[in-house]
C-alpha cells in the first residue's frame, strides 16, 4: 500500500478533540483514509496511479482495514520529505500491515527510512452509515468558491468574534445568485460581523463531477460494488490488491535507484 501526505493529513480533524476512540485514522485496504472528531468526518481517496507507480519503494499490498493513532501519524508526517523536484512523488510512504504493528517506509530519493507504529485493535465508528446518511440528504444547492478567499474570510471572522467555547457558531445564508453571507457575534462584546463572498459564475464555476471513488462512498461502501468499480476503466485512482509479505521487517537504511520526475 502507498499512502500520500494528503492521506495522512486527515489526522488534523481527529486530533482536534483528542477523544481516545477517535484520536486515530481509519485506513481502508483500498488506500482510502478516514478520520472524525465526532462532529466532522473527512475522507481522502487512494493515491493516483501515476504517483503510486512512480514511487521508488515497491511493497506488497494490504488485504484488510486497520487503525493507527494520530500521534503515530504525526511522526510519519514529520519524517516525510518536502518534495518540489519530483512533483510530490517523495511525499508518500509505503505501508505493510502486520499482526500488532504497521511498517512505514519513507525515502528522500537516496535512502529509505523504516519505522514501525502500533496497530490499534479497537472498534471504530460506523462511518459507512454516517457517509450514506449524509449523501442521501444532499440538497440541490451547489456553489463553487475560492478556497483561499473563504479561509481568509473565516479566519478574519474568527479573530473579530473569538469564541473559545465548543459552540462557536457561524450563520451561513445563500443568495439567489449563489453568493454567501456569513454572520457571527462576539460572545462578550455582542458586536456582530457580516461577511459577503461571491461565488464563481463563469468557467471557474463549472461543477466538479463525482468520480468513481466518490460514487463508491455514496453507494454505502458495498464491497461488490467496489470490486466492480476497481475493474472499471475509469478506476485509475483505486488501489489494486496484492499479497501481503508477512515477514517482520528490519529497521535499516537502504540505498535506492534514482527517482524519475513525473512529466
Amino acid at each position: 500500500m502507498i499512502l500520500s501526505k494528503s492521506n495522512l493529513l486527515v489526522s488534523l480533524v481527529a486530533a482536534v478533540q483528542k477523544i481516545p476512540l477517535l484520536n486515530n485514522i481509519f485506513i481502508r485496504k483500498d488506500g482510502t483514509t478516514i478520520a472524525s472528531n465526532g462532529k466532522v468526518l473527512i475522507a481522502v481517496s487512494p493515491t493516483h496511479d501515476k504517483l503510486r507507480e512512480s514511487y521508488p519503494i515497491k511493497d506488497g499490498m494490504v488485504d484488510e482495514d486497520f487503525l493507527i493513532g494520530c500521534e503515530s501519524v504525526g511522526q510519519i508526517l514529520k519524517d516525510l520529505p518536502r518534495d518540489i523536484q519530483f512533483n510530490g512523488i517523495l511525499e508518500q510512504c509505503s505501508v505493510k500491515l502486520f499482526e500488532s504493528d504497521v511498517n512505514f517506509k519513507i525515502t528522500n530519493g537516496r535512502f529509505i527510512k523504516e519505522s514501525n507504529v502500533k496497530r490499534l485493535r479497537i472498534k471504530w465508528i460506523d462511518y459507512k452509515n454516517i457517509i450514506s446518511r449524509v449523501f442521501k440528504r444532499k440538497s440541490s444547492i451547489k456553489i463553487v468558491l475560492n478556497k483561499n478567499r473563504l479561509l481568509n474570510l473565516l479566519q478574519a471572522l474568527d479573530k473579530i468574534c473569538p469564541d473559545s467555547s465548543s459552540f462557536s457558531p457561524i450563520y451561513i445564508e445563500f443568495t439567489e445568485g449563489n453568493d454567501i453571507i456569513l454572520r457571527c457575534i462576539h460572545p462578550k462584546t455582542k458586536q456582530r460581523a457580516i461577511g459577503f463572498m461571491t461565488s464563481y459564475k463563469t468557467k471557474e464555476g463549472t461543477w466538479l463531477p463525482s468520480n468513481v471513488w466518490e460514487r463508491s462512498l455514496e453507494n454505502d461502501f458495498n464491497e461488490n460494488r467496489i470490486d466492480t468499480i476497481r475493474r472499471h476503466r475509469d478506476s485509475r485512482n483505486i488501489v489494486r490488491h496484492m499479497d501481503v509479505n508477512n515477514g517482520k521487517p528490519r529497521i535499516k537504511r537502504t540505498k535506492i535507484k534514482r527517482v524519475k520526475k513525473i512529466k
